[in-house]
């Protein structure tokens, strides 16, 4: 209301807003009109970047975690748990080789 009134009077009377009152109130005004403005912005880039989230977590969590099995697979038997490594070997770079 307060910059309304800053308006109506700027074509009410031009002449009479050639002070530097009327100016510093009126960019003072324009300061509090922007800043809910650049508030809501900030909070809808916020909402947009949590639902790009959203949608990435479900695309996730809806995948299929079945892995599917070859049509020449072997089956194995009953497992025992005994497990026993041939032929492993691990590096990383600029370390040894563990065999």
């Amino acid at each position: 209301m307060y910059g309304v009134r800053f308006v109506a009077q700027f074509f009410a009377h031009p002449e009479g807003c050639d002070d530097g009152g009327f100016a510093d109130g009126f960019l003072s005004y324009l300061a509090q009109f922007f800043k809910p403005v650049k508030d809501l912005a900030t909070m809808t880039n916020t909402i947009a970047q949590t639902a790009v989230g959203v949608d990435r977590v479900q695309a996730i969590l809806n995948a299929s975690d079945v892995i599917p099995e070859k049509e020449d697979a072997i089956d194995p038997g009953p497992l025992k748990g005994n497990i026993e490594f041939e032929r492993i070997v691990s590096a990383t770079q600029g370390r040894a080789r563990i065999e």
